[in-house]
């Protein structure tokens, strides 16, 4: 593949992943996103959970980390680490241990889970977006 798309590959994946981590994080807090959200943290919850560990052997597995770290090896790009979140960190001069970031991230997704419920529950009893109806 030319060096030129592989350099465009490299940076959309780079741009769409950042953008999806924060949707994935962010994404609850509004309103009209918060159907797409379930969505995403659905899918994303599945690939960690399941994909992972019945291919892989291991939790969080990320298609767009491993499909972005296929370009970035053809780019010549070596010693990646397992993680994007990891890999961003470390390219913004930050190195905290992989196991410690995992940690993190793992904590962050499960608060996420946890408001996304809460708040789609909370939802549920509003009627057109109004406020809920007193008993």
């Amino acid at each position: 593949m030319a060096p030129f798309l592989l350099m465009l590959l490299d940076t959309g994946f780079t741009v769409f992943h950042l953008l999806l981590t924060g949707f994935n994080v962010l994404g609850w807090i509004l309103p009209r996103t918060r159907r797409a959200h379930r969505w995403c943290v659905g899918i994303t919850a599945g690939c960690w959970l399941t994909i992972g560990p019945l291919f892989y052997g291991t939790l969080g597995y990320c298609p767009l980390t491993d499909w972005h770290w296929q370009i970035k090896e053809a780019r010549g790009q070596i010693a990646l680490p397992h993680s994007f979140v990891t890999y961003v960190l470390n390219q913004i001069g930050i190195f905290p241990p992989p196991a410690l970031v995992d940690q993190v991230v793992g904590y962050v997704f499960a608060a996420v889970i946890a408001a996304t419920l809460f708040v789609w529950w909370r939802d549920g009893r509003r009627i057109d977006g109004l406020p809920a109806v007193r008993q």
